[in-house]
Formats: C-alpha cells, structure tokens, sequence
C-alpha cells in the first residue's frame, strides 16, 4: 500500500524533476511514506497532504462504494489511543 500511495503522490503532484528522481532512486524519496504507530495511518507528501487508513467491509452497490474504518480520537494522549469506527460512502463512476 505505501507503494502504491508514494506512486500516486508522485504521478499526481511532483514537479517533472522530482519524477525522474523518484524514479531513478525510489527509496531515497522526497515524498516516503510514513506510518503512525499507534493507528495504523499512513501519510506522505505537503500542501497537499496524502492520508491513508486502513478500510473494511468494502461494498460497491450500483454506483456507491461504502465502506469502514476506524480513527484515533484521542490525539493527546498517544499511549491509550480510543479508536471511533466510521463509515463513508462515495459514489462513484462504473
């Protein structure tokens, strides 16, 4: 998944420069992929800001794609994160 998402943060907003070096060295990217120990959450990049989480149940009915995940609410205090499941839907074009 970081790789996929360090691709599409490329493709999408770096200058043709920091293309052909992301794709001469890919692991010395500007852009790598970092992972939130406590949640799970990956994020990359700056203006914009890249953000991933982990989803489940995913169900594509007709032209909505639904499905859930689960966010820290509990910012403050790293050590005991408090998790609150969500759910988005998000029509989408088939």
């Amino acid at each position: 998944m970081a790789a996929f998402m360090e691709q599409l943060y490329v493709d999408r907003h770096a200058s043709i420069r920091e293309k052909l070096g992301y794709k001469k060295h890919c692991k010395l990217a500007a852009y790598a992929v970092s992972t939130d120990m406590f949640n799970g959450t990956m994020h990359c990049g700056h203006e914009p800001f890249f953000i991933c989480v982990f989803a489940n149940k995913i169900v594509l009915r007709e032209n909505n794609l639904e499905f859930h995940y689960r966010i820290a609410v509990n910012r403050d205090d790293p050590m005991n994160p408090i998790f609150e499941a969500r759910s988005q839907t998000i029509t989408v074009d088939v």
